[in-house]
Order: structure tokens, then C-alpha cells, then sequence
């Protein structure tokens, strides 16, 4: 399924690496999804720092342009690819978005990852036991260059 993203970028990780200063970046519309993920980016930022673009959010960054996108790859990390309703098989177009640049996305959807994106490139929010665990493992990630590298390999 993933063919279609064209080649990942391999080989380059480590010189985007070291200008990152962000941690996590969600660009958002729509402030009333249906799955809750406003709850988990709410109880989220108990831990860490998630910078929102868009209508939900106090920052701007037209999604889409290339600006904006090598903004996200140069700064951030994370970006929050988080579904609008939790249906089975549905994957938003926003995690495409993401891997195609240097930054891993954690999604927060019923989609079948293993099979429709690159083997760990996705880091699943439901695939932790709490907010707390999920946080914990950003910043573990954040701070251990080798295993983070391992979601571009």
C-alpha cells in the first residue's frame, strides 16, 4: 500500500535531526471530532508541549504548502495524525502527509497500519495503556537519536 509514497528519505535522518526543537505538532480544523481527540491532546499536554495550527489552535501554518511542511520537518518530531471518528479501516491522509517527511507521525485511529504504512514508521497512541505511557515514550524517543533514527530505517 505505502509504494505509493514514492522512496522514503533514507540516509539524511541524522543531519534534520540536529535542528529539531519541537516536539510534537498538530494541525487541526475541525475542534469537535467525534473520536475525542481534543481529550487526548488535552490530557497530553499535561506532559509535554503540542504545538496546534490551525482553527483549534494559536498557531498558523497552511498545510500543504511547502513552507509549511518543511517547517514541520525541520522543527518537530511529531505530528499528531489523529482521525476525526475512529472507523475501522479508515487512515486520514494526514499520516501520508507525515511520512513523507522526517518526522513520525502518532496516529490515534482503527486503521491497519502494519499493513498501509512503511514497517515502524507509526507510533499508535491506542497501543499505549495511558496518556502518561505515551508521553514518556515521546520523550524517551526525543532523547535516544538511535531508536528514534529506527522509525526512518
Amino acid at each position: 500500500m505505502y509504494e505509493s509514497l514514492g522512496e522514503r528519505k533514507i540516509g539524511r535522518p541524522t543531519a534534520v535531526m540536529r535542528n529539531k526543537t519541537r516536539l510534537i505538532a498538530w494541525f487541526v480544523s475541525d475542534c469537535n471530532s467525534m473520536s475525542g481527540r481534543e481529550e487526548l491532546v488535552k490530557q497530553l499536554q499535561k506532559h509535554v508541549t503540542v504545538d496546534i495550527y490551525g482553527a483549534c489552535g494559536t498557531l498558523t501554518c497552511i498545510r500543504g504548502q511547502s513552507d509549511c511542511e518543511g517547517m514541520l520537518e525541520k522543527k518537530y518530531y511529531f505530528y499528531l495524525a489523529l482521525e476525526n471518528s475512529l472507523c475501522e479501516d479508515y487512515i486520514t491522509e494526514k499520516l501520508y502527509y507525515t511520512l513523507r517527511n522526517y518526522v513520525v507521525p502518532v496516529v490515534w485511529g482503527l486503521g491497519n497500519y502494519v499493513k498501509n504504512a512503511p514497517p515502524h514508521s507509526v507510533i499508535n497512541a491506542l497501543a499505549f495503556p495511558n496518556v502518561t505511557a505515551l508521553a514518556n515514550y515521546l520523550i524517551y524517543l526525543k532523547n535516544n537519536h538511535t531508536a528514534y533514527y529506527e522509525y526512518f530505517l
